[in-house]
């Protein structure tokens, strides 16, 4: 098989639902679905030899880096103030080749300001709301079209 790899380059990602939902993809520096295993109980053995392993359990968090926009009412700093603790839906499409990803997240608020004359950023740590699910990418690579 040959290699292939994977850019994320003109992407969408999408918060809030219906009339509510705002895409952010042109604030977003960095985004990623970052996957945390942890172990439930220890490995235990029986009588006879055989053994059983700890559950894994997986906890997703969307982490994201955007440039800070706090002048604009809608830009992502305000919004993630103004939903702070709240559940808010979203997609992620990490290319217009790529498959999208779904759920919710628990919207956490982001800092504001920084160092004087610099360009800011905030970086974000969003606990998802279960697994996210996956809408595939279209076969040979065809642009996806939705409606994100």
């Amino acid at each position: 098989m040959a290699v292939k790899e994977s850019e994320l380059k003109k992407g969408k990602l999408t918060l809030g639902a219906d009339e509510a939902k705002v895409e952010f993809a042109c604030q977003a520096t960095s985004v990623m679905l970052s996957p945390d295993v942890t172990e439930d109980g220890d490995a235990l053995e029986v009588l006879c030899g055989d053994s059983i392993t700890p559950r894994a359990i997986t906890a997703w968090t969307l982490k994201l880096t955007a440039i800070q926009d706090w002048e604009d009412a809608k830009g992502v700093i305000m919004f993630a103030f103004d939903h702070d603790g709240e559940s808010i839906p979203f997609k992620w499409q990490p290319s217009e080749t790529s498959g999208t990803w779904s759920g919710s997240v628990q919207v956490r608020a982001m800092e504001i300001g920084g160092e004087v004359n610099v360009r800011l950023t905030s970086d974000a740590e969003w606990p998802c709301e279960g697994k996210p699910s996956l809408t595939p990418p279209t076969p040979n690579g065809a642009p996806v079209k939705t409606g994100a």
